[in-house]
């Protein structure tokens, strides 16, 4: 494969990866610490 293919599939996959990360640490502080996130910054 082309590097450019690589490296264009790299970022699509760490940036689901880091979306997936965020919402799922703010789902976890949401209902273990009852803490509500800012709003427009992810999943409510």
């Amino acid at each position: 494969m082309n590097n450019s293919i690589l490296y264009f599939l790299d970022s699509i996959f760490i940036g689901i990866g880091a979306t997936l990360t965020f919402d799922l640490w703010v789902l976890f502080l949401k209902y273990t610490f009852k803490i509500t996130p800012l709003d427009g910054l992810c999943i409510t």
